[in-house]
């Protein structure tokens, strides 16, 4: 799937468990790269609303540790992009 949108023009958006959100950012990283902007946002409307926004490999490093229960939502800019 990652592989599909490896040179996407759009923006592609997941949604991901919060058993898998780790392995997830990890092959995004592996797949699209480090340097590939990603945000991944968690409990979306709610009070305890998590958004990181940045490289893959930064999101990645952020995610460690963190509480990883809720929903997430992934959002993967497209190739062309940067912060």
């Amino acid at each position: 799937m990652l592989e599909g949108i490896r040179e996407a023009d759009e923006t592609v958006i997941f949604y991901e468990s919060c058993h898998r959100i780790e392995k997830f950012v990890q092959e995004i990283v592996t797949v699209l790269g480090e340097e590939r902007v990603i945000c991944v946002a968690r409990e979306l409307t709610k009070i305890h609303e998590t958004i990181l926004t940045g490289t893959a490999a930064w999101v990645r490093s952020s995610l460690t540790g963190n509480n990883m229960r809720g929903e997430f939502v992934v959002i993967v800019a497209p190739v062309e992009f940067v912060l």
